[in-house]
């Protein structure tokens, strides 16, 4: 039998979407079916402790739990024979410890009974979300002033210093802006990060103006009308000649060619081809413009090679300080949220023996 192919494999996803899952709006009645399913799997003799009923919040899953009471109650009350009222009696003596509750709460279920395998000392706890926000900027707080400690610091880029602050500053990204935007990101999905952002420290960069150096040269010679627009540009020209060949930084030179840029985005709009009849023409005009436009795209090009620097260099910087973050929270036994989820999924995921015990316990989900 050969392999499914594409087209099998979507046909049969389709199929198996439309028999397990179902859509269903509020009021559909989604609780009172899971109600009255579980009813039923303990009439049929399923223990409740082995049926995981998993919702999304807290509200949900105190419903769920208060509207099973009352059915498995009724059920016992209505039972055809003393056993099944004996299953019905057992299955709400054990309610209040049964796998009933949200996602979150069924991943810290699994992670309290195998705490050592997970990598967590037993006992941990699991901070809220107000603590969760305040650990969170107490840990930015403590990164900003580690970034901003040293203007050159020995211990490489990743250590932050003036080169970070100053990619920041530059084309409005922001360190208490963009910077902090991909922080909080990074850190709400850092399982994410450890599978999908480079940590490894940047291939040094630097600016190369020389090509832009001579272009800029070169045009701040032409002629122009006086009372031309392209006269103000051709005089820039002059400026930003002289200043790519006086700083020394590279900061400095990246800030003027965003000015470059900025400036001759639309160079092949500026200037009046009734001006320039007695200095070229059109010819003139059209040729200058050309200049101009080349002058752009060799600025945008180290403009370019400078965010693509600021984006490795952000991702390796956020991704090593949330992945030591998430790494501390575990060793110190105080977790979020969203770590309860990713270590549930890593102990299932990795310990064959814990997922086998798991299927042999929990007969329905």
């Amino acid at each position: 039998m050969k392999p499914p192919d594409q087209r099998d494999r979507e046909r049969i996803r389709d199929e198996l979407d439309r028999n397990l899952f179902v859509e269903a709006g509020a009021g559909a009645g989604k609780t009172s079916s899971l109600v009255g399913r579980i009813v039923e799997l303990v009439r049929s003799g399923v223990a409740i402790g082995a049926i995981a009923a998993i919702t999304f919040t807290e509200k949900a899953a105190a419903d769920l739990r208060h509207r099973l009471r009352g059915a498995l109650e009724d059920a016992a009350a209505a039972a055809a024979d003393s056993s099944q009222r004996d299953r019905f009696q057992a299955a709400l003596d054990e309610l209040d410890h049964a796998p009933i509750g949200t996602l979150h709460a069924f991943a810290r279920r699994l992670l309290n009974e195998f705490p050592v395998a997970a990598g967590l000392p037993p006992g941990f706890s699991v901070l809220d979300e107000l603590e969760s926000g305040l650990a969170f900027e107490e840990r930015w707080e403590d990164l900003l002033e580690r970034l901003l400690e040293h203007p050159h610091p020995a211990g490489g880029v990743l250590e932050g210093g003036i080169e970070l602050v100053q990619l920041c500053d530059f084309d409005d990204f922001g360190l208490h802006k963009t910077f902090r935007r991909v922080a909080v990101g990074f850190h709400d999905n850092w399982d994410l990060v450890e599978a999908r952002v480079d940590t490894a420290e940047p291939v040094p960069w630097t600016i190369d103006i020389t090509r832009l150096t001579a272009l800029v040269e070169a045009a701040s010679q032409v002629a122009t009308p006086p009372d031309d627009t392209q006269a103000g540009c051709v005089d820039a020209l002059g400026v930003w000649a002289a200043k790519l060949q006086s700083e020394a930084t590279t900061i400095e030179r990246l800030m003027t060619c965003a000015a470059i840029a900025k400036r001759f985005a639309n160079a092949n709009r500026t200037g009046n081809k009734a001006n320039w009849r007695s200095y070229g023409g059109d010819a003139a005009l059209d040729e200058l413009r050309d200049r101009e436009l080349e002058i752009h795209a060799a600025a945008e090009c180290q403009l370019e090679a400078a965010r693509n620097y600021r984006t490795r260099l952000v991702g390796a910087i956020l991704g090593r300080w949330v992945l030591g973050s998430a790494q501390a929270r575990a060793a110190d036994g105080t977790v979020e949220f969203h770590d309860l989820l990713v270590l549930a999924r890593r102990l299932v995921s990795t310990q064959p023996e814990i997922r086998a015990a798991l299927h042999r316990r929990y007969k329905r989900l």
